[in-house]
């Protein structure tokens, strides 16, 4: 905002800053985000998902307390935050009270997130110091019990109803160390449907930073659950399986396909209300990673043969074909465990032209394409489609080769249970 020349004069003499700084105009300063359950690093990987209107300037703190609070804590003056998600991860902008009358307050004096319309709950909140950073200053403090409703977020400030908080989304989680046995159970609420995407995921992250101890190796299994209601007011349920191995940060490595997962379904269906998200997920300290070692194949009761070394099956329909893989772990060349599977070529496909696949899950997991998906029921099958990484898969598929393959005939899968698995080997078939 540009100011007229009196008042551009006005603010250089009564303050330190310059005739051209005074002359690059106002902006509105950002607003202080209390955020707790995430370690400090990852703080700016959150801030940049929230779709806040306004600059966000984030800072660790308490969690936000579930219990409700006394309304009479609201006074002009007196410290205010409204959350979007309290619990194990709080994510809190803190401000003060403008006025309060008949059950109403007035807060901030500013947005918060912009937004106009919402449904935040309102919190107290104690302030610890005045945080000079820079061209300005904001206050620190850790948010306590719920005291209301902000349902309006506006360019001149926040209204809140004094009382009952929003209904949240309850977020869930029981991480448990195979390294160590520790375990712990935590509970993050999201008040608005549109964060759930956004902090869902992060409730996960501060649960296995805490029990893992560390940002580096290892590997975990994770299960979760959606329940949630489409916008024609369909319940509707997700469940996923899946592992994760990694040698960097095997914590954040855990939560990217779940916040793909969730970005889609938000984007696809539109009005869709969350209702529990609920995740189970058991982590070691130590990376493993299982990829295929010699693959080989063979036809009825043929000889075994490296599949690298075939320019093309020719079974008769009907003929059994059997698949050994050797599963070594990644950087050794021992082999770790061997693996078979069979399939029978069925009659009808006599005289086509097929490609014999053989993957680990982890290789093929963006094959269904979530991101291609134009409706939510359409999104929802092609994750359910989706292979877990600890998969083995062969695939019989129609196509001209085994650099096109076409759509699936059959397809054999075995779980491994507890180990991540690359490879991907393929072979030319023609059906007698």
């Amino acid at each position: 905002v540009q100011l007229p020349t009196a008042l551009q004069q006005a603010a250089v003499e009564a303050s330190d800053a310059s005739s051209a700084e005074v002359g690059e105009g106002m902006a509105p300063l950002p607003v202080p985000l209390a955020v707790s359950g995430l370690r400090r690093s990852r703080l700016p990987e959150l801030e940049k998902r929230l779709r806040s209107r306004v600059e966000i300037a984030s800072f660790a703190a308490s969690a936000a307390g579930a219990a409700t609070a006394d309304p009479s804590e609201i006074f002009p003056g007196s410290n205010f935050a409204a959350a979007l998600s309290y619990g194990d991860v709080s994510a809190v902008g803190i401000g003060t009270t403008t006025d309060t009358c008949d059950g109403m307050a007035l807060a901030f004096g500013h947005p918060f997130l912009w937004t106009g319309r919402t449904a935040l709950s309102a919190h107290t909140a104690d302030a610890i110091v005045i945080q000079p950073d820079g061209g300005f200053s904001y206050k620190i403090a850790n948010p306590g019990g719920v005291v209301g409703t902000v349902d309006q977020d506006r360019l001149t400030g926040l209204r809140a109803a004094l009382g009952d908080g929003p209904e949240p989304t309850v977020v869930s989680s029981t991480v448990r160390s195979s390294t160590t046995g520790e375990s712990r159970d935590g509970r993050t609420f999201v008040n608005r449907d549109d964060d759930v995407p956004d902090i869902a995921p992060f409730h996960l992250l501060a649960n296995l930073d805490r029990i893992l101890d560390k940002i580096g190796e290892g590997r975990a299994s994770l299960t979760w659950t959606l329940e949630a209601t489409d916008r024609q007011g369909e319940a509707f349920q997700l469940r996923r399986r899946n592992r994760f191995a990694n040698r960097f940060d095997v914590s954040f490595e855990s939560i990217f396909e779940m916040l793909d997962w969730l970005f889609v379904i938000e984007q696809l269906g539109g009005n869709v209300s969350y209702e529990t998200i609920d995740m189970t997920s058991t982590v070691n300290e130590s990376f493993d990673r299982l990829q295929f070692g010699a693959v080989a194949v063979k036809v009825n009761r043929s000889r075994w043969r490296d599949i690298g070394s075939i320019s093309r099956l020719r079974p008769n329909p009907g003929a059994l074909i059997r698949v050994r893989v050797g599963v070594k772990r990644q950087g050794s060349d021992a082999v770790h465990r061997t693996l078979y599977r069979r399939m029978r070529v069925p009659h009808r496909l006599s005289g086509q032209s097929m490609t014999l696949g053989v993957f680990g899950g982890a290789s093929v997991q963006g094959e269904t394409n979530i991101f291609a998906a134009t409706t939510l029921n359409g999104a929802l099958q092609r994750m359910r489609r989706t292979e877990s990484a600890d998969e083995l898969l062969v695939r019989l598929q129609r196509g001209r080769g085994p650099e096109a393959p076409g759509p699936l005939v059959l397809a054999e899968t075995e779980r491994l249970l507890t180990n991540v698995l690359g490879g991907r080997r393929t072979v030319g078939v023609t059906v007698r």
